[in-house]
């Protein structure tokens, strides 16, 4: 049975199948950011945003909390919560662009 979360609380990551190498951007940049944060993850998660659907490169969109929940919206004003958000992120896409799979898809579009 699926149940409806009316407060959802947390750190998810969204990537869509359709691009190449997206999957693995967002798992390494997920990591990275639920470590930082220490919120509940939420895990990646494919979705078929425009966001992430309408680009040539890897993509992918980071929920970082949620405004419709009370906490996470006291965290999310709070200027030392969103620059760990941000380190998460920087950390991830450095770990990204250091690996094979980024030298792949490099290679790929030459």
């Amino acid at each position: 049975s699926t149940t409806w979360d009316v407060f959802p609380s947390g750190t998810e990551t969204y990537y869509c199948n359709a691009v190449p190498y997206s999957q693995e951007l967002a798992a390494l940049t997920h990591t990275c950011v639920v470590r930082e944060l220490k919120l509940m993850d939420r895990k990646v998660r494919r979705g078929d945003y425009h966001v992430v659907r309408e680009t040539c490169a890897p993509a992918i969109l980071v929920e970082v909390g949620f405004m419709s929940n009370g906490m996470d919206l006291q965290k999310l004003r709070d200027s030392e919560f969103r620059q760990k958000a941000a380190l998460g992120m920087f950390n991830g896409l450095s770990m990204y662009l250091g690996s094979e799979m980024f030298r792949k898809w490099r290679a790929e579009q030459t």
